[in-house]
């Protein structure tokens, strides 16, 4: 019994230790479930990003780091040996590493996710418009932020392990350098492409006019961005040079200008001219996915009486505004048939004149006579 005794009074503090992770247990599965239910419920009411990545955090922990972690924060309670107390250090500083890198990747993932839905056309291609973001450029961010994120938890471990890190710093950031000024050009197109990602000036299947060439966003990739040309070829241009210059993102166009003359001819009556005008401006007016800007008699050309009309197409598809501009000229064509005006063309008045009437002409001229007789 004495044995007993001593064995018990000798473990007593392994035994309240037990204990008291065993309570730290039960209570944080308790409170873990308390506030991933209420967050969830504000949640219902109220969606926010904060929110959201509350209830991944409190899900992404573990059970075991929990009582490490209660364990050594109340390890002065106990009259640990010394040796024991250095085990449970080092348990401590092995389980924050493990669950910090765990946090970690699923803030990046979470704010990748937030960040590649932010931008996506939810009444149409929303899908289409996540997974295009969610594109090589995405797999890169991702891979540095983890792989920054556990290097600093990696260094922050072997410092409290009591390991000198200054030279290891040291070293990494001259390795660095050197790795950036051998890779220089290849970083510039990665660090392009990452521009890319996050600014995100285009995307898959935007239509782009770069200097002479345009077509349709095929593929942006980490050094190179692939463009299907009109023509059917494909063009390869890198991703630093296309950042480099100016780029004409068509697809991003929510309404088009468009400009457009008609002509009547010389010898058209003023209140014909004054109803082509205010006739054509109810056209535009009546025409579906259009907004009149102004119409006028706009001047006297060489051989038209012309008119000028500036509306806008509210849709930035090249077809649509070529489906409204046909539908107008057809209800124009209809109008100056209704009128009875003639379209202008250019013409060229000629005017003859014969050489025997100029000799008549030029000798009744010098004898005061008229040049013309019964």
């Amino acid at each position: 019994m004495t044995d007993l005794a001593k064995i018990f009074n000798e473990n007593l503090d392994w035994l309240l230790l037990l204990s008291y992770a065993f309570v730290i247990y039960v209570l944080q599965l308790g409170l873990r479930s308390f506030f991933k239910s209420r967050l969830k419920e504000k949640q219902r009411r109220s969606f926010g990003v904060t929110l959201e990545l509350g209830i991944t955090l409190i899900e992404k922990t573990r059970t075991w780091f929990v009582i490490i972690a209660a364990v050594y924060l109340g390890r002065g309670a106990f009259a640990l040996p010394w040796l024991q107390g250095k085990v449970l250090h080092n348990l401590f500083v092995v389980s924050v590493f493990i669950q910090g890198s765990i946090w970690a990747f699923k803030v990046i993932d979470q704010w990748l996710r937030y960040y590649a839905e932010k931008g996506a056309d939810l009444d149409g291609d929303g899908a289409r418009d996540v997974e295009v973001r969610r594109s090589a450029s995405y797999s890169i961010i991702g891979f540095m932020l983890k792989g920054a994120a556990i290097s600093a938890l990696f260094l922050m471990a072997l410092h409290n392990f009591g390991i000198d890190i200054t030279a290891l710093v040291a070293g990494l950031g001259i390795g660095g350098v050197a790795v950036a000024l051998a890779l220089q050009n290849i970083l510039g197109d990665l660090f392009a492409s990452l521009t890319i990602a996050l600014d995100k000036p285009f995307v898959v299947g935007d239509f782009l006019v770069i200097g002479t060439q345009r077509g349709h966003v095929e593929k942006i990739g980490i050094k190179t961005t692939r463009i299907r040309s009109l023509d059917g070829e494909q063009i390869v241009v890198s991703n630093s040079d296309l950042l480099s210059t100016r780029i004409q993102n068509f697809k991003r166009m929510e309404q088009r200008r468009v400009l457009f003359k008609v002509g009547t001819t010389y010898g058209t009556p003023v209140e014909t001219l004054k109803k082509i005008k205010q006739g054509v401006k109810d056209i535009i007016i009546k025409t579906p996915k259009t907004r009149l800007d102004r119409g006028h008699f706009f001047s006297f050309g060489d051989s038209a009486l012309i008119f000028e009309f500036v509306y806008f197409v509210l849709d930035g598809e090249y077809n649509v505004y070529m489906d409204t501009q046909e539908e107008i000229n057809f209800k124009i064509a209809k109008l100056f048939d209704e009128l009875g005006a003639d379209f202008a063309f250019p013409t060229q008045t000629l005017h003859l004149v014969s050489e025997d009437l100029k000799i008549a002409v030029s000798h009744a001229a010098n004898s005061g006579a008229s040049p013309i007789g019964p």
